[in-house]
């Protein structure tokens, strides 16, 4: 049980990784406007 939440929190860390990178690109793409 504790493995399945440990991978659970990984995929939710990994994917706010993920989104946090996309929202600084989207962010610099405006700058450079």
């Amino acid at each position: 049980m504790r493995k399945l939440i440990l991978a659970i929190s990984m995929l939710a860390f990994a994917g706010s990784a993920a989104f946090a990178d996309a929202v600084a690109d989207r962010q610099a793409l405006m700058k450079e406007r």
